[in-house]
């Protein structure tokens, strides 16, 4: 069967790796280690004060390395606890590089692809280190060809640089190349800052259908829109 690209660039968190999971699976057992117990309110606060910090991120407003601290600052700050927000981000990127649960019906959609004969790789703006070994745990390697980190590209979502990157990497023009996201603020606005076709994988309805967006609502969908 014919495929429309040479090559599928692929988001990792909400479009691949479940990152709700793995955010409070590594957020309860580093508490967990302090002996203390969050509570469902205390989850959702940190969640929300990340994303806030990767929002920044994304606009250019500050860096990875103070986001990963920062969060935990104000978390801290926020539940009164007087803990290190150093030695806190550390241990909890070490739990959460252990956390690699694919969403549900992810690997069999990455195997069906494979099967196609399509090349396909990852471009993640996570932290790098976490990011690999997430795709280790979760089976996702063995499926794509190399994995682009932000680190590795000097150049975060939504800029352009990221793909031009992994472009070079792959040897395959933007024009022969799409990628696949999750979050049309930075996904879709960096595939096209880059120049590369963008198709939204929107598995839990958060997004409208925009003019001049491609939008696929399950992996069976986003399968006939790569054909």
């Amino acid at each position: 069967m014919h495929m429309r690209y040479e090559i599928v660039y692929l988001d990792l968190d909400h479009t691949l790796l479940d990152f709700e999971f793995a955010e409070e699976n590594a957020l309860k057992l580093l508490f967990r280690e302090k002996n203390r117990v969050l509570t469902d309110e205390e989850c959702a606060l940190y969640s929300s004060i990340s994303r806030k910090w990767w929002s920044l991120l994304d606009s250019g407003g500050c860096t990875k390395e103070e986001v990963v601290v920062e969060r935990f600052k104000e978390y801290f700050d926020e539940l009164s606890v007087k803990e290190d927000p150093v030695a806190a981000s550390e241990r909890y990127l070490e739990h959460l590089a252990n956390q690699g649960l694919a969403i549900d019906g992810a690997l069999e959609f990455l195997q069906e692809v494979k099967k196609l004969g399509q090349r396909m790789a990852a471009i993640t703006n996570g932290v790098e280190f976490v990011q690999h070994r997430r795709i280790e745990v979760s089976g996702l390697d063995r499926f794509l060809d190399f994995v682009v980190t932000s680190e590795q590209a000097e150049s975060t979502k939504p800029d352009p640089g990221i793909f031009h990157y992994a472009v070079k990497l792959s040897g395959i023009s933007i024009e022969k190349s799409v990628y696949v996201g999750d979050s049309p603020e930075t996904d879709w606005a960096g595939a096209r800052n880059a120049g590369m076709d963008f198709i939204l994988i929107d598995l839990f309805n958060r997004t409208a259908q925009l003019e001049d967006l491609q939008i696929a609502r399950s992996y069976k969908q986003l399968l006939t829109l790569l054909q």
